[in-house]
């Protein structure tokens, strides 16, 4: 009978074993199937945040169109249409203006059809025309910006009293184009 009784608790205790395993591969593969549907659903929230993102893209893109092309048109400008813009501020300010230097660069970086050019402009005149002038070469039509400006008055004859010294500015204007230059 001892006999017996061993068997059964034996059997029952690799019952109980089995269960526990099974179980326990039940419970890691129930484990494992959430840490499979997590992922995906970060994957998939990840995909529509990317979908929103080039939509918001293509959107953005799609309603900028006009402005671009309109910014293209301002920025290609070759040197010598750059040039007579300069010389057009001449006219307007009423004083002669002189280009003393042209330096032109290519684009730092290869993927941008930006280059440079930087003009080194001379204006003499009263000091008037000569601030009327400055102020033109800052608001030129086309992307530009006046890095460098030298103002002084030049020095006449001290026998001579003038009602209207002269003044001279020697600017350096950089100028963005996308044109070759």
């Amino acid at each position: 009978m001892l006999r017996a009784n061993n068997y059964i608790a034996l059997s029952a205790l690799t019952f109980a074993l089995l269960l526990w395993g099974v179980a326990l591969v039940f419970g890691l593969q129930i484990t494992k199937e959430e840490a499979i549907r997590d992922s995906l659903l970060v994957r998939v929230q990840e995909e529509e945040a990317q979908q929103a993102g080039l939509l918001k893209i293509r959107t953005l893109a799609r309603e900028t169109s006009d402005e671009r092309v309109a910014l293209e048109q301002i920025a290609d400008r070759d040197i010598v249409e750059v040039l007579d813009i300069v010389e057009s501020v001449a006219r307007d300010a009423k004083i002669p203006i002189k280009v003393g230097e042209t330096l032109t660069a290519g684009a730092s970086d290869a993927s941008t059809p930006l280059r440079s050019a930087s003009l080194v402009v001379e204006a003499q005149g009263t000091f008037a025309q000569v601030i009327h002038a400055i102020g033109f070469l800052e608001s030129l039509p086309l992307p530009s910006m006046l890095t460098e400006l030298h103002l002084e008055e030049v020095p006449t004859n001290e026998n001579v009293k003038s009602k209207n010294p002269q003044w001279r500015i020697i600017a350096r204007l950089n100028i963005l184009t996308t044109a070759e230059l």
